[in-house]
């Protein structure tokens, strides 16, 4: 049998579908990618914490930042299923971090206040505190109740509720950047007492090496407080996982575990 003569027209029919499947094949690879996305990773929380404020939080010779409250937000954390990166942030800053975003919770001895809750929310309490007055051992007796310190030098840090407190005293009040400046200026004799909270106060009188035996806490606690993680207001997802994750740290004795490492 005789070849059959080529038609130009199927030829170029030919050459055009080979085109267009060249052309679409790229467009049908995206479509199905945007059909089944990779599982991207999961956002990290951001925790911000003050790490000058031991044993509550503070950063090791190692460089990393460890306390109280550091490992319960890790255990908190863990019990419900987040992932965190925790971050220092001066005290001053700290607020203004969870309002701008920069940081999703603080962990950082926050006392639970009614001024606060106004702006932020709050996780449920997981440690009662108080304020306290410290000073240098030799001065145990001769400033035994708040009285006592009338018109004496008082150190506070900034923007607390100890600060907060000590402004409805008659003393002369100073005011610092972080507990621990305030603690080195009593040790120098530059105040004679300082305002802090009671677990803090305990540790530098008892454990920190450098300060324990020069001072010691004077009387009882002079408030009632409770600390509590903070959220920006509104983020109720947040605060529901910190608040499951608590509440799960509270029943199977963890939370207690930690108190007994850190406070006994």
């Amino acid at each position: 049998m005789a070849p059959r003569p080529t038609s130009n027209s199927g030829n170029v029919a030919l050459r055009i579908f080979r085109l267009v499947a060249i052309l679409c094949f790229p467009i049908l690879l995206a479509a199905c990618g945007q059909q089944s996305p990779p599982a991207g990773p999961s956002k990290k929380v951001v925790v911000a914490s003050e790490a000058s404020f031991p044993p509550m939080e503070f950063v090791e010779d190692s460089g990393a930042i460890v306390g109280f409250d550091i490992d319960l937000i890790k255990v908190v954390a863990a019990a419900a299923d987040v992932e965190l990166e925790i971050k220092n942030v001066a005290w001053d800053g700290i607020f203004g971090a969870l309002k701008s975003g920069t940081a999703d919770v603080i962990a950082s001895s926050v006392t639970i206040t009614d001024e606060r809750k106004g702006q932020f929310d709050f996780s449920t309490p997981y440690l009662r505190a108080g304020q306290v007055i410290l000073v240098r051992t030799a001065d145990k007796g001769a400033f035994p109740d708040l009285a006592s310190l009338k018109g004496k030098r008082v150190g506070v840090q900034i923007s607390t509720t100890g600060a907060e407190r000590m402004q409805k005293e008659p003393v002369e009040l100073k005011q610092y950047n972080t507990a621990g400046l305030a603690v080195i200026d009593l040790i120098n004799g530059n105040v004679d007492a300082v305002m802090i909270d009671r677990p803090v106060a305990d540790y530098y009188a008892a454990r920190k090496a450098e300060f324990a035996k020069k001072v010691v806490v004077a009387g009882e606690p002079y408030t009632t407080e409770q600390f509590g993680f903070v959220v920006r207001k509104g983020d109720a997802e947040l605060l529901a996982k910190l608040n499951r994750g608590l509440e799960k740290v509270k029943d199977d004795g963890t939370l207690a575990k930690l108190e007994e490492k850190w406070f006994r």
